[in-house]
């Protein structure tokens, strides 16, 4: 059984003997850290950067859902993150009214500073070399991109290919041009903020509230083990402007009106701050995912799912299509990949958004999200339907449309 690292090897930028590289990741989350460790094992000469030292403390609701343990089940890392993290078998998503939708799991608890240090070590363990850098720029060289500055070093990278796995810090994708017509700060999708509660009240199960406070958006309970509970809302904004109120309004109603969160605090202590961390969803069309040779990947170009704000495994699933298109062209001499990774995106993933996007409108309105609810408990089409959004991520369309409604009272 692989062990959680305690800690990862890291390189100096400035201590690198090595100045060409087949291929440099920016970023190590998971988009950035599957990359890495996929491009390594095929073995290209991988280097992969982030900003901060590793472990570090990452902003998330820490819960892993169906999709995500089944990729990290293929990577061989799933009972390593069983053993270090909290597992159960049910979540509970209750409406603004209090209906109760019962969604069987399994689903697994692990804090990011673990899950990404795992995943890093994955890299490091495949071959590849992991080095805190901040970079400062990227430019262009006989139209290839080059890594040309870092904040912390004076030197500069070549790199034949690079992936940009930055999360929602879009500064390097905007410089780039990978997000047209966009100038300035580039407003998320959505807003989730977050914190740690040790807490003597008992609860087994994943939760999210449609409580009326939290609406545009929902609230969270995920017990860690051991008494520890993270304990979050997610905000999601429209037509690109915030919605509703601040994330600590929105967090402090959710605790006055959702039932379970009371008794958790009531019987608990807060034991860190509410920190906050942008989101992008939906992967929208105004974001480039590649240009030339370099692809961008997981939350830079909005890979979160609308609806649930499930962003993990679809971060995965994303760098390892990266890390596969980038392996093809170096094999083969191709210098232009960013054609191939867009329509692979296209063809396997931009369909599912489409459906998300149009649960997330039914689900803000909270005699819609109520209707739903009672819909999902008394028809056993609408049950079954709502079971493949979440545990198999198919088109949300089947459940959140006309056709689905009409069907849930023949069914």
């Amino acid at each position: 059984m692989t062990s959680l690292p305690k800690s990862i090897e890291h390189h100096s930028v400035r201590g690198l003997s090595q100045q060409d590289w087949d291929v440099i990741v920016i970023g190590a989350g998971p988009a950035g850290s599957v990359a890495a460790a996929y491009l390594a094992a095929e073995g290209h000469r991988t280097l992969l950067l982030d900003k901060e030292m590793f472990p570090r403390q990452k902003v998330c609701g820490d819960g892993l859902n169906h999709g995500a343990i089944r990729f990290l089940d293929r990577m061989g890392l799933v009972e390593a993150v069983r053993s270090a993290g909290y597992e159960t078998q049910r979540a509970c998503a209750f409406s603004t009214s209090g209906v109760r939708l019962v969604v069987p799991g399994p689903y697994i608890s692990l804090q990011r500073r673990h899950l990404d240090a795992l995943l890093a070590d994955r890299a490091v363990q495949a071959g590849a070399v992991f080095c805190r850098g901040r970079v400062a720029d990227i430019s262009a060289r006989n139209k290839d991109i080059r890594i040309v500055s870092f904040a912390d070093s004076p030197r500069s990278l070549n790199a034949s290919f690079v992936i940009l796995a930055t999360g929602a810090n879009v500064r390097l994708a905007r410089s780039l041009g990978l997000l047209p017509g966009q100038s300035g700060r580039t407003f998320p999708t959505a807003m989730a903020a977050r914190c740690y509660v040790r807490s003597r009240e008992k609860l087994d199960y994943f939760v999210g509230s449609y409580a009326r406070p939290v609406l545009p958006g929902y609230g969270w309970i995920f017990p860690m083990g051991d008494d520890l509970y993270n304990m979050g809302v997610i905000a999601f904004h429209g037509r690109g402007r915030r919605t509703g109120a601040t994330l600590r309004k929105r967090f402090a109603g959710f605790i006055d009106t959702f039932p379970l969160a009371r008794r958790i605090i009531r019987s608990g202590t807060i034991i860190s701050d509410l920190q906050a961390a942008p989101l992008r969803c939906g992967l929208p069309r105004s974001t480039l995912p590649g240009i030339g040779n370099l692809l961008a990947t997981g939350e830079t170009i909005g890979t979160t799912f609308n609806f649930t704000g499930e962003g993990i495994g679809k971060a995965m699933e994303t760098g390892e299509l990266a890390a596969k298109v980038i392996d093809g062209a170096l094999k083969k001499g191709h210098r232009d990949p960013a054609g191939p990774y867009a329509q692979e995106l296209d063809l396997r993933f931009r369909p599912k958004y489409t459906g998300y996007a149009t649960a997330e409108r039914w689900l803000v309105h909270p005699r819609l999200n109520d209707f739903m609810a009672r819909r999902g408990v008394r028809s056993k089409y609408l049950q079954k339907a709502v079971m493949e959004v979440i545990t198999r991520e198919s088109d949300p369309r089947k459940a959140f449309s006309l056709q689905g409604i009409i069907r849930s009272f023949l069914v």
